[in-house]
């Protein structure tokens, strides 16, 4: 942007003109480090700051950047494509990229754990008394049915069978309620029988 600024608003700078608008941009804590201005026909007419590794020749071979020991080299204006006079290759510094993804990583590895973590206790907090409950109670129940029928004790009372749910889990639960009293009566007719 600052580059197509500067072919904006000096479009009749002289080659030296134009090589000193660049390198203002040059200054402490930006990316830009340097770069070379090339004219239509290919021929280098000026460097500014740090020359990039990039050259002109190298664009028919390989891609339009380069990176190379933390420095990014870019063609940023090409006379083809954007209809000026010059091509211009600027050398970025690109040493702060690696911390950034490095913090970005992180920063997203943290959310990521912080929305499971949510995830997690919130359908913890509202499964429980819905789903794993009940269960619970299920299962004790089954424990005390078991105990009953094998100690030949009185029927228990059972707590799931307080919570009258209408629905896949109320079903199981009036089932196994339904099983206890059959084999109960099955138990004390084989009783009066065996009697």
């Amino acid at each position: 942007g600052k580059v197509a600024w500067i072919l904006i608003t000096y479009p009749n700078a002289s080659r030296k003109e134009l090589v000193n608008h660049l390198s203002e941009l040059i200054q402490p804590n930006m990316p830009i480090l340097g770069g070379d201005v090339y004219s239509v026909d290919g021929q280098k007419i000026g460097t500014f700051g740090e020359s990039p590794r990039l050259q002109l020749s190298q664009l028919s071979n390989s891609p339009k950047s380069s990176i190379k020991d933390l420095r990014y080299d870019d063609i940023i204006w090409s006379g083809q494509d954007m209809e000026t006079n010059y091509t211009i290759v600027i050398r970025h510094d690109a040493s702060n990229v690696g911390p950034e993804l490095l913090a970005y990583i992180y920063r997203i590895i943290g959310l990521v754990i912080i929305i499971s973590l949510f995830l997690t206790i919130t359908l913890w907090l509202f499964l429980e008394p819905i789903v794993i409950n009940p269960i619970l109670l299920l299962r004790s129940d089954l424990n005390k049915a078991g105990e009953a029928i094998y100690n030949d004790g009185e029927a228990p009372t059972f707590d799931s069978v307080s919570l009258q749910r209408k629905d896949e889990l109320g079903e199981v639960i009036n089932t196994f309620e339904l099983m206890y009293m059959k084999i109960s009566e099955a138990i004390s007719e084989r009783k009066k029988a065996e009697a």
